[in-house]
């Protein structure tokens, strides 16, 4: 029978409170979870967009109205250790000057459409830094021009900045049911896998691993062991979830089941852990509704639709931040549970835990994302990788493709 309901919403927890959105707990002041101090920052700017750029980042650092500057926000330190004005023809050489002790680098480029495709320094300086080892954050001119006073602009740019040098704007107040979860997602040559910790400070990391198969993520035991065995836990896994974007292949339960007996041989995971492999569809083609006075608006976030005992529609995104209906309602995504140990799982539990997953993706003060950021991150990383972005091992624990 087909039931449905609304999953309760996630409390976010910062330094000194809870909130239940990012921008709620922000504006209260009550400071990040956890992360640095001082950010040590260099500029590469456009000599086009030397004023505006300039101006922009002021406001960043101190702050206009409805904003108080990232100092404030995040309680740190802004440290700009260098400022490079370079011609619009010259970005890549100039990254020559930049120094390695930086936390990021903030880069003030054209919009894409300014220049012709084969001289957009988007993804060139990209590929450079992040094979350095050095994370970036790109600003386009427009942004410069006619955001740089715009306060959700620069509440996004300071979240962006200070969670790719390391920082933790907010976590989860609740542990999650799983002590960890694995997510992946694959791409032409590689299968990009994440871990994530299921309780506060939910550590994070990625890793990659290439393959032959395009579409079936033949080594996927490997990295799901090569993660575990790197994350350093301090006792064996209890509990254990996977989370796939799209559909998993057969031979990909096969695989996780093996590394799951690998795990446990080497006592890594305990042997009568409980385990779960689940589905995550982001192409799901129905719609849900809600209608109040006879208008229709976009479902309340964490509505869900229980098709079975293994399959959930979930709204991740919703109400209150998407009320109005522009042009399309929302979409929900589908999960399916494909294999577990026991089989007696609370499918809402699980819903409930990838709804809240979203709530942690760190791009956004305002929104949350569709996806959980188990593959969210994972799929990122995937794109990334085929614009030839490869990052050095040095960033395996950080953010730098949000």
């Amino acid at each position: 029978m087909i039931t449905g309901g609304i999953l309760p919403r996630p409390i976010l927890k910062f330094k000194y409170g809870t909130a239940l959105t990012p921008i709620e707990g922000l504006k209260l002041n009550l400071k990040p979870f956890s992360g640095p101090s001082k950010i040590k920052i260099e500029l590469l700017i456009g000599n086009e967009a030397k004023s505006n750029a300039e101006e922009l980042f002021e406001n960043l650092t101190y702050g206009v109205k409805g904003y108080p500057g990232i100092s404030e926000v995040f309680n740190c330190e802004v440290d700009v250790l260098n400022k490079i004005i370079v011609n619009e023809n010259n970005f890549l050489k100039s990254i020559n000057d930049i120094s390695s002790s930086s936390d990021i680098i903030l880069a003030f480029i054209p919009d894409e459409m300014q220049l012709p495709y084969n001289l957009d320094p988007y993804m060139p300086i990209k590929r450079e830094l992040s094979m350095r080892g050095i994370v970036s954050q790109m600003v386009n001119y427009s942004t410069c021009k006619y955001l740089k006073n715009n306060s959700y602009v620069l509440y996004n740019l300071a979240l962006n900045i200070y969670s790719k040098a390391g920082g933790k704007p907010w976590t989860l107040n609740e542990t999650l049911s799983s002590q960890i979860f694995i997510g992946y997602d694959t791409a032409p040559g590689i299968i990009v896998a994440t871990i994530i910790q299921g309780k506060p400070p939910m550590k994070f990391k990625w890793e990659i691993e290439l393959t032959r198969h395009p579409e079936i993520a033949s080594n996927v035991d490997e990295l799901i062991i090569k993660l575990v065995n790197e994350f350093n836990l301090n006792e064996p896994i209890n509990s254990l979830t996977v989370h796939k974007d799209g559909r998993i292949h057969q031979k990909e339960i096969i695989k996780i089941r093996s590394a799951i007996k690998e795990l446990i041989k080497r006592n890594l995971m305990k042997s009568n852990a409980n385990w779960n492999i689940i589905e995550v569809k982001k192409k799901f083609t129905p719609r849900i509704l809600r209608v109040i006075k006879n208008l229709m608006e976009n479902p309340e976030k964490g509505t869900y639709i229980k098709l079975n005992k293994y399959s959930t529609v979930i709204c991740t995104t919703g109400y209150p931040e998407r009320k109005i209906l522009f042009q399309a309602p929302v979409r929900p995504i589908m999960i399916e549970v494909v294999d577990s140990k026991y089989w007696n799982y609370n499918l809402d539990i699980i819903s409930r835990d990838i709804y809240w997953l979203s709530e942690l993706h760190y791009a956004s003060a305002f929104t949350s994302t569709k996806l959980p950021i188990t593959i969210l991150y994972a799929h990122r990383i995937c794109s990334f990788w085929n614009a030839d972005v490869k990052p050095k091992s040095n960033l395996k624990e950080k953010l730098w493709f949000l």
